[in-house]
């Protein structure tokens, strides 16, 4: 077991949480600070993940592992009892056309494909859902309620002995040097480390001013649909995931130019009239909300230790997909934290070495 040390982490989202779990299960002391803002993409994310895209055959990046850790972290870890905030189940993907259909009739029996899909030749619920061309039934899939996960996951990781700060932190509250954190009460807060979990907010960082965390905003409504009562989510341009009594979360909206991280007009209108294309039942919003996700110039996470300070990381760059990366990636994190494994070299900080020497120079 890795020597017992202090590990404080910036951001209580999703990510921040998953990698305090991981640092706690291997004996660390481990403590959050955060204070919720306005965008914060955890508290609002529909939680939705799943591993193929319907338009063409195709796997997400490293499908395999993420699914299997997925599966893992909410059936066999010490924190399996938050799997009532989860769904494991299939997602309808109607074919947009022909074309696609044609292709996935091509590969939907093939090996590296047949554990994830069934191909669905006829319409499902075709009085209430528009899908002429049949679709894909993506088997290892689901959601997750994201924002209770987070409540009872903060909960249960303080009786493992997690520390909360309540504390909005900015770059100067840290002395990087004395590895300290000044408090607003005026105390310090001593650490060994210190990992970046702030999100799309990283962009901002002053530490790691070579990150490109490129800000994505998504806006989601939830929805009252008298007359659908769907048995498991489905997504075409949107997607709607059922949360019992006609009641419905649809999304979301992709958007890396806003003026503001609150919802919008034109948000929720976007939303409503790709949701005309899937479902001719009329729908009655019952709320909307916003948030913005932290992706990446090359659509891959970052994860990493800052080249100059070995005792500071970041873990970021998750995109729409926290659900799906977050258990896998925190266990790599803590691997290179703890043990010193290597992180793969397509989420590694160091493939942004060059911007950061520019910099540093």
């Amino acid at each position: 077991m890795a020597p017992q040390r202090n590990f404080l982490i910036v951001g209580g989202g999703l990510a921040g949480h998953m990698l305090s779990a991981r640092l706690l299960q291997a004996g660390q002391r481990v403590a959050i600070a955060d204070k919720v803002m306005e965008g914060a993409a955890s508290p609002v994310a529909a939680g939705l993940f799943n591993v193929v895209n319907s338009r063409r055959p195709g796997k997400s990046w490293r499908a395999d592992e993420l699914v299997q850790e997925v599966n893992a972290f909410f059936q066999d870890s010490p924190w399996a009892s938050l799997r009532r905030h989860a769904y494991f189940g299939p997602i309808f993907h109607p074919f947009r056309d022909e074309r696609s259909r044609e292709a996935w009739q091509q590969e939907a029996f093939n090996p590296e494909y047949e554990p994830y899909v069934e191909l669905q030749d006829e319409p499902l619920h075709s009085d209430c859902i528009s899908n002429p061309f049949g679709g894909l039934m993506v088997k290892q899939g689901g959601w997750v309620d994201v924002h209770s996960l987070i409540k009872d996951f903060n909960v249960l990781q303080q009786t493992h002995g997690l520390e909360v700060i309540h504390q909005l932190v900015e770059t100067h509250d840290v002395d990087h040097d004395r590895k300290s954190l000044r408090l607003e009460s005026g105390a310090e807060h001593k650490f060994d480390h210190i990992v970046y979990c702030q999100g799309w907010r990283g962009a901002e960082n002053a530490v790691f001013p070579f990150l490109p965390v490129v800000p994505n905003k998504g806006e989601i409504l939830k929805l009252s649909i008298p007359g659908l009562q769907l048995p498991f989510p489905v997504f075409k341009k949107v997607f709607l995931v059922p949360l019992g009594d006609e009641t419905y979360i649809c999304g979301s909206t992709y958007a890396r130019d806003f003026a503001s991280p609150a919802p919008t007009e034109e948000g929720k209108n976007e939303i409503l009239s790709a949701l005309q294309q899937l479902t001719p039942l009329p729908a009655r919003v019952l709320s909307h909300v916003a948030g913005v996700r932290p992706s990446s110039h090359d659509w891959r996470p970052i994860v990493g230790t800052h080249p100059n300070m070995d005792h500071v990381h970041v873990f970021t760059g998750f995109g729409a997909h926290g659900v799906l990366l977050a258990p896998w990636l925190s266990l790599q994190l803590a691997g290179w934290l703890l043990e010193g494994r290597p992180l793969p070299p397509e989420i590694a900080l160091s493939r942004f070495n060059a911007r950061a020497r520019k910099l540093f120079a």
